[in-house]
């Protein structure tokens, strides 16, 4: 079975970058604690960046993945 190097690197670059936003929403919430989100302007733009961020990652990867699978 041949493996496929570049979907491999999209599906853990990805998969960093929504672990990420997630992190910022979970942050945001005060579900997780961190030092430099003390504030709660710095939460709520934590709050509002992790929120755009999900879609724009999850439709990214949809299109890369059709990519990769379009030049197979």
């Amino acid at each position: 079975m041949k493996t496929n190097i570049g979907l491999i690197l999209l599906v853990f670059s990805f998969g960093y970058l929504f672990l990420n936003s997630l992190r910022s929403i979970l942050i945001g919430k005060g579900i997780l604690k961190h030092p430099m989100y003390d504030n709660e302007d710095k939460k709520k733009y934590l709050l509002k960046m992790g929120y755009i961020s999900i879609p724009f990652t999850s439709l990214g990867f949809i299109f890369f993945v059709y990519l990769l699978i379009i030049a197979k």
